[in-house]
């Protein structure tokens, strides 16, 4: 049976917001492993040489804030205009540049904030696990338990990071290394397995939406034939 235009309306409609989501979602992705990359170096820095820490990472997060607000801008202005509505990528990349030169800047009066931010960093890094772990619950997909247990350690080290229960700055440090260590290395995983289960679930729509047509092209080709006989 030949689709009405009212279906075929609807398909498209589907077809092109199908199409935006894919797109939103390379976007996140790529931002998530660049933020989980740069977890990891600053950590390793910061288990590596915990002395020298104190300026060195100022600058890493003050450079790493200008270079991460001007790839939100890069991602705003190369995308489609229609695909920027409700998204705030141009401020939040304007706001993260404005963070970056204020710390730069304010190298000194920023250090004593840093063990307090980078136990922030790594609960929220917790928070996107725990969201995660629930995704992958609803989806009934992988193992969510385990995801759960990350985010959870993921949050409790943050917190501890926060409370900042240690007297030597060496020690502090080194545990904030091992903390962005551990948040970077499982939001990249978690980044890379939940970018396979889309892939799926984009595969699995794309062969129903072909096998929806089978009929109709098969049928319109019988009918085509019974008009020529």
């Amino acid at each position: 049976m030949k689709k009405s235009e009212k279906t075929e309306s609807t398909e498209k409609a589907m077809k092109e917001t199908f199409i935006k989501m894919s797109e939103a979602t390379k976007s996140l992705r790529w931002t998530a492993i660049f933020t989980a990359v740069l977890y990891i170096l600053v950590g390793i820095a910061a288990i590596a040489i915990p002395e020298a820490m104190l300026m060195l990472i100022a600058s890493v997060l003050g450079w790493a804030s200008i270079i991460g607000g001007a790839v939100f801008i890069v991602l705003y202005l190369i995308r489609d205009t229609k695909e920027n509505f409700f998204r705030n990528d141009f401020v939040y990349g304007l706001t993260a540049i404005t963070v970056g030169i204020v710390i730069l800047l304010n190298r000194e009066l920023f250090i004593g904030l840093i063990p307090m931010l980078l136990g922030i960093l790594i609960v929220v890094s917790g928070c996107i696990k725990l969201q995660s772990s629930i995704d992958m619950l609803r989806l009934k997909t992988g193992n969510w338990g385990a995801a759960l247990v990350l985010a959870i350690i993921n949050v409790i080290f943050g917190i501890i990071l926060i409370r900042n229960p240690f007297e030597a700055q060496v020690t502090l440090f080194r545990m904030i290394g091992i903390g962005l260590l551990f948040s970077g290395v499982t939001d990249l995983i978690t980044t890379i397995y939940f970018s396979g289960v889309y892939s799926q679930l984009e595969k699995a729509a794309r062969d129903a939406e072909k096998a929806a047509e089978t009929p109709d092209a098969s049928f319109e080709e019988v009918s085509k034939e019974k008009k020529e006989k």
